[in-house]
């Protein structure tokens, strides 16, 4: 009635679209035509659906072929590649009424997809930054046999060993080497990762089909494609978080259960019975969720952080309705518990977890804060650091990307609160949701871009939900034509292509292509590779080495190499090789840090750095360098008395500075 008199308020052209959408967002059953079942096993669409998914992956595979041999062509057949991969499956998931089985076979089949076209990037070879880091450590554990060994390139990733260990585990079993055991765990986490979310939405909004939306939707999430298809520590983490949120579904269900049984006197041993039978399920769902929060614990520290912070919300807002009190709550003994074993891994000795993070965050903070203040400038959005231009076509097609996520959250929450206001883990997802916006203002800084591509992977768990939610609200099953799903399916589609463009960066440069300065995935070729192997072949294993971002993880693999780095040494080398001469500081740093070779790269001085740095992130200049390395300023070693030339590949050139050293150590 309130309502009422307040749209009556509005001008006549506001009236009936207000009273519409208030209608639609109180609908009680929007899915009321949905007549699936759990025991359908049509197929439906779903060939079809795996042809169009075909289609996109040889579209993709011919973009990547032009890419490799410097033709044009790469954004045409890759957008259209993913448009043939994600439009078929919104259509039939919009549409009544897909099975379950079909639903189900979607999305494994589209996620499946997905991980192919990772795997097209590069399908011989690790060739992303975070693989090297991860392969690093999984080549330790191989060689040693033993757990937490030193990793220079990374150092907090020996603590958190989880997925290296599951690798070298299948690596043994089944005689392949690390790299296709990779491909296979990972591949198999993927799976874990959209069946957990499936089922975990499905039990949710009680419909296969929004269940359905919800997982395609966060198949479009920046990280899905390639981040979190690479083999680094968060590629299973995550579909473990996951999985333990799928568990614990039932619980509120079960705890309402528990709180309905009467203690009438003719009841008393049905109720005792049903209640032993009801803390059984309890118990089981606790046991299977700690043992796999366990492993979340000693796999990855940024997903373990999030998901206690996930549990603790999840239990307050059980708390806050009324389900349970605080101390017979199974939520909250497995927060307390789940922080409890994050408190002990990050506390063990040695492990620099806390260090790593706070720097991380703190660096980002302090740029907001300098901009908020007025004391720094902030970051151009759009910006390449190596002089290229980002195109229109990216710019416009990221912007709206961007736009339709944050507009449909607010419709998303509209709706959510009617129908599922009763629901602990919705409400949680509702609070959790909040923090996409806030994050953004995070891309105005430098380091803290970063962290907004990262929390996507994570904050699109509760919002691919709640887009579900409001489409499912506001085109109601029973109303909705094929007009209304080309619609959706436009928005959709456009907005997790721009959200993958996003992430590939800027010319698309995560994806193959030519080579290109401190690119990371493009940078990482044949010839690099071949003089990290002679390294290892010639020099000798873990001999200290430092070289530029790209040369690091070379060496660190292919070389077996001990690399100085800021992260693990704490010694910034890049004053060696972006100074003029070798002066007293540079000569005070290879002592110092005791560097034995000098691995200098000649393509640095042809082009400006992609990622913004050469050799550390807090190097001078870095982000604000306007022309490449002076080739002098790379060739001065040469003049050394003290150090000599053993190796030239024509663009790489190693040098023994053991000369130094001795020099230093004598005087």
């Amino acid at each position: 009635m309130r309502y009422q008199l307040e749209i009556k308020k509005l001008p006549p052209s506001l009236q009936y679209l207000t009273s519409r959408l208030l209608e639609r967002i109180n609908d009680p059953a929007p899915e009321s035509l949905s007549t699936q079942t759990t025991s359908t096993f049509t197929c439906g669409w779903f060939p079809t659906i795996a042809l169009s998914g075909t289609i996109g992956l040889f579209s993709i595979a011919y973009a990547f072929i032009l890419a490799r041999d410097g033709k044009p062509g790469l954004e045409i057949f890759f957008l259209l590649g993913l448009l043939f991969v994600f439009a078929p499956p919104l259509v039939r998931l919009l549409s009544a009424i897909p099975s379950r089985f079909e639903c189900i076979a979607i999305v494994c089949s589209t996620s499946l997809v997905l991980y192919i076209i990772k795997i097209q990037c590069s399908p011989s070879y690790f060739s992303f930054f975070d693989e090297f880091l991860h392969w690093h450590t999984a080549n330790d554990i191989l060689k040693t046999g033993h757990l937490y060994t030193s990793n220079t390139l990374l150092p907090v990733s020996p603590y958190y060993p989880g997925l290296e260990m599951v690798t070298n585990a299948f690596s043994t079993l089944s005689d392949l080497n690390i790299f296709y055991s990779a491909i296979i765990v990972i591949g198999v986490a993927r799976l874990v990762m959209v069946l957990s979310l499936y089922l975990l939405n499905e039990h949710l909004l009680s419909s296969s089909r929004m269940a359905g939306i919800a997982s395609i939707i966060y198949m479009g999430n920046p990280h899905f494609l390639i981040f979190d298809a690479q083999y680094g520590y968060e590629s299973l983490a995550l579909p473990l978080m996951t999985f333990v949120l799928f568990t614990l579904t039932p619980h509120q269900a079960i705890t309402a259960r528990l709180n309905s049984l009467g203690s009438s006197p003719l009841q008393k041993r049905f109720t005792r019975a049903r209640r032993t039978l009801l803390r059984g399920d309890l118990h089981r769902i606790t046991i299977i969720a700690l043992l796999v929060l366990g492993a979340v614990v000693v796999t990855h520290h940024v997903t373990d952080f999030f998901f206690d912070g996930i549990l603790i919300l999840w239990a307050i807002s059980s708390i806050c309705l009324r389900f349970t009190p605080l101390h017979r709550s199974y939520l909250a003994r497995i927060a307390v518990v789940g922080v409890a074993l994050s408190v002990l891994v990050a506390l063990q000795a040695g492990n620099p977890v806390v260090g790593y993070i706070s720097s991380f965050i703190g660096i980002a903070l302090n740029e907001l804060g300098h901009i908020v203040t007025g004391t720094g400038s902030a970051k151009p959005l759009f910006q390449s650091y190596n002089g290229h231009p980002t195109g229109a076509w990216e710019r416009i097609l990221t912007s709206t990307s961007q736009l339709l996520v944050l507009s449909g959250l607010p419709l998303g929450l509209l709706c959510l609160w009617p129908r599922f206001r009763g629901n602990a883990l919705l409400c949680t997802f509702g609070v959790l949701a909040f923090c996409y916006p806030l994050v953004q203002v995070f891309r105005f800084t430098t380091s803290g871009s970063e962290l907004v591509d990262r929390s996507a992977a994570f904050l699109f768990i509760p919002i691919s939900t709640i887009l579900s939610i409001a489409i499912a609200q506001l085109w109601p099953l029973r109303q909705i034509t094929r007009l209304h799903i080309s619609s959706i399916t436009a928005a959709l589609s456009v907005m997790m292509i721009g959200s993958i463009v996003l992430a590939t960066g800027s010319d698309l440069s995560v994806l193959p292509g030519p080579y290109m300065v401190i690119a990371d995935a493009r940078s990482i070729e044949a010839e690099g590779i071949q003089v990290a192997t002679w390294t290892h072949t010639y020099l000798g294993p873990n001999n200290r080495i430092a070289t530029d971002r790209i040369n690091q993880v070379l060496m660190g693999t292919y070389g077996d190499q001990q690399i100085v780095t800021n992260i693990a040494d704490h010694i910034d080398i890049a004053p060696i090789f972006l100074s003029p001469q070798l002066g007293p500081d540079q000569t005070w740093i290879i002592t110092h840090a005791h560097v034995r070779y000098l691995v200098a790269d000649m393509r640095l001085t042809r082009s400006l750095p992609l990622l913004g740095f050469y050799y550390e992130q807090d190097e001078q200049g870095a982000y604000k360098h306007r022309e490449p390395i002076n080739p002098e300023d790379l060739t001065k070693f040469a003049t050394v008395p003290q150090i000599n030339k053993i190796f030239d590949s024509g663009d790489i050139v190693i040098y023994d500075a053991e000369g130094v050293i001795n020099a230093s150590e004598k005087s």
